[in-house]
């Protein structure tokens, strides 16, 4: 039967299924030789609903045997219906999958992770993502360094703004990582690109410190003037500092948003005056300990004298 089936035309097949409630699904990308499984993980994307949840009802009954192939089922036929019903799972279902995850990811087995992601690995009954010590799985993937998985995880609708359990988003784990292709589908996911760290950082930041120019122009693009020159601590002054470091984008992406190149007279200057600054403020930290430890020393030196001429009355008898 397996022969045969390999054997038919693989054309286009689409399928329109209902739910209870009357509403249409339309399943496209499928073929007579796709199996069911296959059409279960297209409804589950479409729902949202982990497959192992999810069940094909017809006319005689429910459809079982997820290798088993559409055209054996009787669903490819003209005028052919079928309806969607969800059913329930034990906590087993989602334990067992998620601990599957983890080992896959352990093992650097990106594709055995992806297939459990599809089969509802990483979400829990309510289809929100399950959190391992303070990491829900986007961020396990991108710090294991399985992109196609990230990539994988943002095209299922993970929220890209979540942090992981060191405070940080899944914008700057991508970018300290240098994942220029995951930089770019969180951003496309709207992640915001102006969101800091546990540390004050942003995304911008961590690629300018990795001197990647493609990536820190492109995450400044994606952020503002006034944020990023507000978080750029050492990197200060910002269009100086890409100049040093030969990052001509990140620089040009600088300028055009009004940043200002400051003439290397006028940088040498500024950092002149920091330093007189710093000289100044422990100059005047100086002096005021001195002038208060002055003071203090009076003040005891004066109690001292007023304590020896202290004459003490005598003793009545009428205290003794």
């Amino acid at each position: 039967m397996e022969k045969a089936a390999l054997e038919r035309t693989a054309k286009p097949l689409q399928l329109t299924i209902s739910t209870l409630s009357g509403q249409e699904i339309v399943i496209d990308g499928l073929t007579e030789s796709s199996t069911l499984m296959n059409c279960l993980q297209q409804v589950a994307r479409i729902l949202k609903w982990p497959v192992f949840t999810i069940r094909l009802l017809v006319d005689s009954g429910v459809l079982e045997g997820y290798s088993v192939f559409l055209f054996q089922l009787g669903i490819c036929a003209p005028g052919a219906t079928a309806t969607v019903i969800r059913v329930p799972a034990t906590l087993d279902n989602y334990n067992n999958l998620f601990t599957g995850l983890v080992h896959a990811l352990k093992r650097g087995n990106d594709a055995q992770a992806r297939e459990l992601v599809n089969l509802g690995a990483g979400f829990d009954s309510r289809g929100c993502l399950m959190v391992t010590s303070g990491n829900n799985m986007l961020h396990v993937a991108i710090r294991q360094g399985f992109v196609h998985l990230s990539l994988h995880m943002i095209q299922l609708g993970v929220s890209p703004d979540d942090r992981n359990d060191s405070g940080r988003p899944a914008l700057a784990q991508a970018a300290i990582k240098g994942f220029a292709r995951v930089v770019s589908a969180l951003l496309d996911a709207k992640a915001d690109a102006t969101q800091r760290d546990s540390n004050g950082r942003t995304a911008f930041f961590y690629a300018l410190g990795q001197g990647n120019d493609s990536l820190a122009a492109k995450l400044f693009s994606a952020s503002s003037l006034e944020v990023e020159e507000a978080n750029a601590g050492i990197f200060s002054p910002l269009v100086n500092a890409c100049t040093d470091r030969g990052l001509l984008l990140t620089r040009a992406a600088l300028l055009a948003a009004g940043a200002e190149d400051l003439p290397q007279l006028r940088l040498q200057q500024l950092q002149k005056a920091r330093r007189q600054g710093e000289l100044w403020q422990r100059s005047l930290f100086h002096s005021i300990f001195r002038t208060i430890s002055s003071s203090m020393a009076q003040l005891f030196s004066v109690c001292e004298v007023s304590t020896a001429h202290l004459v003490l009355p005598e003793r009545s008898v009428l205290d003794m």
